[in-house]
C-alpha cells in the first residue's frame, strides 16, 4: 500500500425528492479515510418538490439547487463542476442519495486511485449480485449491451452511479447528456481519452424505497433512443 499522499475528496450526490432519506445518507458517509485529509459532500437538489434542499443545506458541505428538474446527469455534472472549481479535490466520488449505495464501500472505491492504479473506479453491483432482483439484473445487462454498442467498452455494471474519478479524468471527460444516459456517455469518454478504469464489487442496500427509485427497462430504452439521436446529430 502506498497511502503516503494526503488528498482531498469530494462526494457528489444528485438528489430529487430525497427529503426522507438524505440526512441519514449524509450522516453515514465516512468522516475519515486513509490517504485523505479532507472530505466534502456536495448535494445538487435537482428541482425537488419537497424539502430536499433544506436538508442538504443543513447536513452537506455544499448545497446546490436546480430550479427545475433537469435530470440525474445534469445534477451530477453541476455538482462535479462546482467541486472541481471551488473545492479542487484530488478525487471525486459520485453516488446516489436514495440510500442504495453502502457508504462502507467508499474506501474501496478510492483505494485504486490513491494507489495510482487507475483514473476511474466503477462500483459494480454485478460482481456480487446476490440479493439483486432479477428484473434489475436483466435491466443492467441490457444497459451494458447498449453501452458496449456506443462506447466499445464492456463492463459488468455500466449504469451504477457509484464511481470514483481522479482529477485528471474529470478534466478530460466532457459530458453533454442530462439523464441516466450520462452513465453510458462516461464510458465513451473513457475510451476517447484513453483513461484507465477498473471495477470493484460494491454492496447495494435494497429497500422498498430504493427499489422504487431504480432504473427500469423503460428508462433503458429511453437511454438507447437518446443515445441514437445524439449520435445521429453528429453525422
Amino acid at each position: 500500500m502506498l497511502y503516503t499522499i494526503h488528498m482531498k475528496l469530494a462526494i457528489v450526490l444528485p438528489a430529487y425528492n430525497e427529503e426522507k432519506i438524505l440526512r441519514s445518507v449524509l450522516e453515514s458517509l465516512p468522516k475519515k479515510l486513509i490517504g485523505i485529509n479532507n472530505i466534502y459532500t456536495v448535494v445538487t437538489d435537482d428541482g425537488s418538490k419537497d424539502k430536499t434542499f433544506a436538508v442538504a443545506k443543513k447536513y452537506a458541505t455544499i448545497a446546490l439547487r436546480h430550479k427545475i428538474n433537469l435530470g440525474t446527469g445534469s445534477a451530477t455534472i453541476t455538482g462535479i463542476r462546482y467541486a472541481m472549481r471551488k473545492l479542487k479535490p484530488d478525487i471525486i466520488i459520485t453516488m446516489d442519495s436514495d440510500g442504495q449505495h453502502d457508504p462502507k464501500n467508499v474506501s474501496a472505491l478510492i483505494k485504486p486511485i490513491v494507489n495510482k492504479k487507475c483514473d476511474v473506479v466503477i462500483g459494480s453491483r454485478m460482481l456480487d449480485s446476490k440479493g439483486m432482483p432479477l428484473i434489475k439484473i436483466f435491466t443492467n445487462k441490457f444497459a451494458n449491451f447498449i453501452t458496449f454498442i456506443f462506447s466499445g467498452i464492456w463492463a459488468s455494471d455500466t449504469q451504477t452511479g457509484f464511481r470514483a474519478y481522479n482529477r485528471k479524468a474529470l478534466q478530460k471527460i466532457k459530458l453533454r447528456t442530462t439523464g441516466y444516459e450520462y452513465c453510458t456517455e462516461v464510458f465513451a469518454e473513457l475510451r476517447r481519452n484513453g483513461l484507465k478504469f477498473i471495477e470493484v464489487p460494491v454492496k447495494v442496500i435494497y429497500s422498498d424505497y430504493s427499489k422504487a427509485k431504480g432504473q427500469s427497462i423503460a428508462n433503458s430504452i429511453n437511454v438507447l433512443i437518446k443515445l441514437i439521436n445524439r449520435n445521429l446529430t453528429k453525422l
